[in-house]
């Protein structure tokens, strides 16, 4: 059996994927494929949530069993038996940005197609840490006289302008005439 699934990214007004997904495709080879497909770094920690038509979460996914599954054991078919009306794919945890996965319903299986495959999409694809872009280019600074090493001048004085707290000391006697 196949399932018709919706991407959507609720930061997004415009962007969507539909794909074909086999019943037995594990959140763990979904998470595979979404990172390959939209080319997140696979070294960030991810997890899924499923969460009801209220919007209330029924369970939580990752890569290790917390008490719901993990993500190697849940599959399309136990989420659409447990009548999951949205499954979160959280892909970047410090913000929680997430893609809103939804099951729109059974899709017939064409033998010769290879699964997962997509069926429709619009927008570009979403960036995974868009908000950590720096968007000036790194200039490293050059030593101001050539051949001299500016680390190895007077590395025993420690320059101290303060107490122990981080205060400024001033000394407000200086520049004034006795």
């Amino acid at each position: 059996m196949l399932y018709r699934v919706r991407v959507t990214l609720p930061e997004s007004k415009i962007f969507f994927r539909e794909y074909a997904v086999k019943a037995e495709m594990s959140l763990f080879a979904f998470h595979a494929f979404i990172d390959n497909q939209y080319g997140f770094d696979p070294d960030q920690m991810v997890y899924f949530e499923s969460r009801d038509a209220a919007g209330a979460r029924q369970g939580r996914y990752c890569l290790f069993d917390l008490g719901d599954g993990s993500m190697d054991r849940i599959t399309f078919a136990d989420l659409a038996g447990r009548e999951a009306a949205e499954i979160r794919y959280i892909f970047e945890m410090h913000s929680r940005r997430y893609l809103s996965v939804t099951i729109l319903g059974e899709e017939l299986f064409n033998p010769r197609e290879v699964y997962p495959a997509q069926l429709d999409g619009k927008g570009d694809t979403p960036d995974q840490f868009a908000r950590y872009v720096d968007p000036e280019p790194y200039v490293p600074v050059k030593p101001s006289h050539p051949g001299v090493d500016d680390d190895d001048e007077d590395e025993d004085e420690e320059e101290n302008d303060g107490d122990e707290d981080g205060e400024l000391l001033v000394d407000e006697d200086f520049g004034q005439e006795d």
